[in-house]
């Protein structure tokens, strides 16, 4: 394992993530960090993206065509 850096916990339990690391990972005000305990002396850190709306526009596409206003209609009969 290669070390990125080494950083010190401030007031309020803060830290700083190394410009290095930021950089590399890409990571910004709207990146989550999932922090995971593999033992008493480690914890590994995940990084994921914050995902807009847009990024989930047709993720889920059907083979075939829909009507919003008719699925709707269809829930109330």
């Amino acid at each position: 394992m290669v070390s990125l850096g080494t950083t010190k916990m401030y007031k309020n339990h803060q830290t700083l993530i190394p410009k290095k690391i930021r950089e590399e990972c890409n990571i910004n005000e709207e990146t989550i960090l999932n922090w995971e305990k593999v033992s008493d002396e480690e914890i590994k850190i995940k990084v994921r993206r914050k995902r807009d709306i847009s990024e989930l526009r047709g993720i889920g596409k059907l083979p075939y065509k829909t009507n919003s206003v008719e699925l709707k209609r269809s829930l109330y009969e």
